[in-house]
């Protein structure tokens, strides 16, 4: 029981720590900017106006995210669920991000069937915010001339949707931890290019809140693959 209780104590630490890490940042560079122009150091222009609204945004997001990875440990989440094809719309958000992934060079081998095969009980919002994360973390880690492959299969009572990236993947010793919360791999510890540690951590509680898994594997020689497996209607409705 002590032991327990210990390892608790140091978990809510741990996590109290990394939100100060994660808010202080951002407040950080808003405080300076908004000194210096205060100071007259700095003039105000719509271009620092724009920097500034953007770590607003970056502040909002990371308490929203806060807020939903909370409620969905805390076994809290509300889901609006509705019968639909997770593959249709799995298919709309990465039509959604086409334009996105070119631009970067990344090429996408798209092997979902045109057909739907298989419908779930989900809510489509929540399921959507996993595919969104999911090809937001493969427009930020997959390097030029990368490839996305999107494909999925069947099962007599599940569905399973594969993402699988050729960038530099993640060290075999680091895919048990990749999606816990403010995880972050060597490769995302750059601001520019990495999340706020969350987006995996929220996708895991989303399709595990659907009665669902999610699990990361390497991919020789390199590469990251993300595996979903929902149930579908039939096991759903049981």
């Amino acid at each position: 029981m002590a032991e327990t209780l210990d390892s608790f104590e140091k978990q809510r630490q741990q996590w109290i720590s990394d939100i100060s890490h994660e808010l202080g940042t951002p407040l950080s560079v808003l405080r300076g900017e908004i000194e210096a122009m205060q100071d007259g150091i700095r003039q105000p222009n719509p271009e620092r106006f724009e920097s500034l609204h953007a770590e607003v945004l970056h502040l909002a997001r990371i308490v929203d995210d806060l807020k939903l990875l909370s409620r969905a440990e805390a076994g809290q989440l509300n889901l609006c669920k509705v019968e639909l094809d997770p593959v249709k719309l799995l298919q709309q958000t990465l039509e959604q991000f086409t334009d996105r992934l070119e631009e970067r060079g990344i090429s996408i081998q798209n092997l979902l069937p045109e057909q739907s095969v298989k419908s779930a009980m989900v809510d489509p919002d929540r399921l959507r915010q996993v595919f969104v994360n999911l090809l937001e973390n493969v427009a930020r880690y997959v390097n030029d001339s990368g490839i996305l492959t999107v494909r999925s299969f069947c099962d007599p009572d599940s569905l399973t949707l594969i993402l699988e990236d050729s960038g530099q993947g993640v060290p075999d010793e680091a895919l048990s931890n990749l999606f816990d919360r403010f995880y972050r791999t060597d490769l995302s510890r750059n601001r520019e290019t990495g999340g706020n540690g969350l987006g995996l951590a929220i996708c895991k509680n989303l399709i595990e809140a659907h009665g669902g898994s999610i699990h990361a594997e390497s991919v020789e020689p390199h590469g990251l693959r993300i595996v979903i497996t929902i149930k579908t209607v039939a096991d759903t409705k049981q």
